[in-house]
């Protein structure tokens, strides 16, 4: 089986011989290649070298194409704060002052705004050198619901949606930024992805209720997993903190691979998505996987593969990007741990 084959297996809702391990780890990437994350602010190719070398000298199953939470906001008018060579990229002011200039926005195209293309040219590369064997799994960048508040301004936005005095423009401003973000999409698609994701860390229940994440996030994010699978992708959420209260409608978004944080129920998880779509995490990439020892890192490994590993539907990651200061035996224990824990009995995989 390679690896590509084993991670499809999961997504197909079929038992791989393993559980594959697919890290979001570009930083690390970055660092254990002895660059800064300047070098590859704009350059995809230097990106996807990155990414390509640590594959393989960890020996894991696939790469996630990410580099900052900015990419999209930039290409959209918002500012963008540069100055920390060894940093991303971060928003620093909206793009609209008001709800009312969503109308003077325009789609970005993504292979000529802002740094969308860095994003196209590494997923081009890795498709070209591994996208035979190995898995890759490429961010748009932000969902809908949280690029429409880095567009408006967080604080601003938050308010908004507190006051709820312009509903229709708040609304309209999301779906802009799905029509953005589908399009960006399309462009990883026929970049050579296998499967195209979106982090919607605002639409967390750590930021906002359920209710208002059915309200503003949901609805959006269904109808942006349709049109990616109408376009013949496959189609990923990423959402921090603990997802448990709204799980039940991160599956009816019809989306292939949910990203899963440390801080969720992984049993409820497990009940939840169980034959309805695959889970990619938990580790924590912090207290774990970054200032953790190996033995701290395997045993978390175990207890995630014995509780989200279960008759498949798994994929082993760290619950949000790898620290760039993350000991290298410390990834290595995670690509280990795989392959001591999470092999599959032939009865099983029938």
């Amino acid at each position: 089986m390679t690896r590509f084959e084993r991670c499809l297996s999961v997504l197909e809702n079929r038992i791989p011989d393993r559980v594959p391990v697919v890290p979001e780890n570009y930083a690390f990437c970055v660092k254990h290649c002895g660059y800064k994350m300047k070098d590859v602010r704009h350059d995809g190719n230097l990106l996807a070298e990155c990414l390509i070398r640590t594959l393989e000298d960890f020996g894991y199953d696939g790469v996630t194409v990410d580099l900052d939470n900015a990419a999209s906001a930039e290409a959209l008018g918002c500012r963008v704060d540069f100055s920390e060579e060894d940093n991303p990229a971060i928003v620093s002011g909206p793009a609209i002052e008001s709800l009312e200039e969503v109308k003077d926005l325009k789609i970005p195209e993504p292979y000529k705004d802002g740094r969308l293309h860095v994003y196209i040219e590494c997923t081009r590369r890795l498709a070209r050198e591994i996208g035979k064997d190995a898995f890759i799994y490429a961010f748009f960048d932000q969902g809908p619901f949280s690029l429409a508040a880095m567009v408006r301004g967080i604080e601003n936005f938050m308010l908004d949606l507190a006051m709820r005095e312009n509903l229709e423009l708040i609304h309209q401003l999301i779906d802009f930024c799905r029509q953005a973000g589908e399009i960006f999409g399309k462009a990883l698609i026929d970049a050579g992805a296998h499967v195209v994701g979106i982090g919607d860390a605002l639409a967390s229940p750590d930021v906002i209720s359920p209710r208002q994440y059915e309200e503003f996030a949901f609805p959006y994010e269904r109808r942006m997993a349709e049109n990616i699978q109408k376009e013949g992708g496959r189609f990923g959420i990423h959402i921090c903190g603990n997802v448990t209260p709204i799980l039940p409608k991160l599956v009816q978004t019809g989306a292939v691979l949910l990203d899963i944080d440390y801080k969720a129920d992984l049993k409820e998880v497990k009940r939840i998505c169980r034959g309805k779509v695959a889970v990619r995490g938990p580790i924590e990439p912090s207290s774990v996987m970054c200032f953790g020892t190996q033995k701290v890192v395997e045993e978390k490994c175990r207890e995630a593969i014995e509780i989200l590993g279960k008759n498949g539907g798994f994929i082993l990651s760290s619950g949000c990007d790898i620290m760039k200061g993350t000991p290298p035996e410390n990834m290595a224990a995670m690509v280990q741990a795989a392959l001591k824990y999470g092999h599959y009995q032939i009865s099983e995989r029938r």
